[in-house]
């Protein structure tokens, strides 16, 4: 190591972030020993692009063409770099020709290119494209006798892994998430060996359709109605509703009296707690304000309506809990 090298190396602990997204580029890193993980942040998150090992060279972009760095840097263990800071670099480049120079400037715009429209999903995004991609396999395939849909476990992950860039341990560990869940199970057939199995097509088209949905979500399209998520809040008024409805048999009517009691009875809660869910609500149908014959307001339930408010909010709140251990 020359007597510059020395003067230069630089020692990271883990976590220590050796450059930050965004900040101006003022010297460029050669590692040494240990390793660093390369992350970007992906609406208000940080993503993971890469993790770099010994001799690799990075912030040289930056170095470059002076633009502020692209991604952050940091060191996952006991890390050693080389730091050669923009004065060095410049003078190192003014011994190279200027046509060598301007082709390095080309050469790092296409990169920055190349960086931009890279790959940047989050593990609980590349989960969903697995999840989309398990539906579109099996409801190509014909049920059994027993009206159940198989695809042999292998060669499906083989080919997710293929069609999507990730590796085929990721795509059978969210496969092996789905087994857990009431959605998929897995079973041995002695010719094809272990084979991914779903019983109620219908509930997995649904959960292949949440996930498209929460895709387009988070990149700032609109979703469908249906997949629109319900507070915990509404979730929780609407059990309640339900409830008091099943202690009363076949009727639909609701004293506005005895619902603000028992809010505040069961729920701990006053009317005003959930002002904005009720209104919600009557908007929807699912609540009407009536007067009885003493002019007392009560609210009328539509069952049909509740009930399917109810099931979708049931249905999509397991969804985001299936969603969520993917990554």
């Amino acid at each position: 190591m020359s007597f510059v090298e020395k003067n230069a190396l630089r020692t990271y602990q883990p976590d220590d972030v050796i450059c930050g997204e965004g900040d101006d580029g003022k010297s460029m890193f050669i590692l040494q020993s240990g390793e660093v993980e390369v992350t970007k942040v992906v609406d208000n998150r940080p993503v993971k692009l890469a993790t770099l090992t010994a001799g690799a060279i990075f912030g040289e972009m930056s170095m470059v063409d002076g633009r502020q760095r692209s991604a952050t840097i940091t060191a996952r263990t006991t890390t050693q770099c080389i730091e050669i800071n923009k004065i060095l670099f410049e003078q190192r480049m003014e011994e190279v020709p200027s046509w060598m120079q301007a082709f390095y400037e080309i050469l790092v715009d296409r990169l920055r290119q190349a960086d931009s429209t890279q790959n940047t999903l989050s593990k609980a995004d590349q989960g969903k494209q697995v999840v989309y991609l398990l539906y579109y396999l099996v409801s190509h395939r014909d049920p059994d006798k027993f009206n159940q849909f198989q695809i042999t476990w292998k060669e499906t992950a083989e080919t997710i892994a293929f069609l999507t860039n990730v590796s085929q341990t990721f795509v059978e560990k969210v496969m092996n998430k789905l087994t857990l869940s009431r959605i998929a199970k897995s079973g041995i057939n002695y010719e094809a060996g272990r084979q991914f199995i779903v019983n109620d097509i219908v509930t997995f088209q649904s959960l292949a359709q949440y996930c498209r949905e929460q895709y387009f979500s988070r990149i700032g399209k609109s979703i469908s109605p249906e997949f629109e998520e319900q507070s915990r809040q509404e979730l929780k008024l609407l059990k309640f509703i339900a409830s008091l409805l099943s202690e009363q048999g076949s009727a639909n009517d609701l004293a506005l009296t005895y619902f603000n009691d028992r809010l505040q009875r069961d729920l701990k809660h006053s009317p005003a707690d959930f002002e904005s869910e009720i209104q919600r609500l009557l908007r929807t149908g699912i609540l009407t304000i009536k007067l009885d014959q003493q002019m007392d307001k009560y609210y009328d339930v539509n069952r049909e309506l509740l009930e399917i408010r109810l099931g979708r909010g049931k249905r999509l709140d397991e969804f985001k809990k299936i969603t969520e251990s993917l990554g």
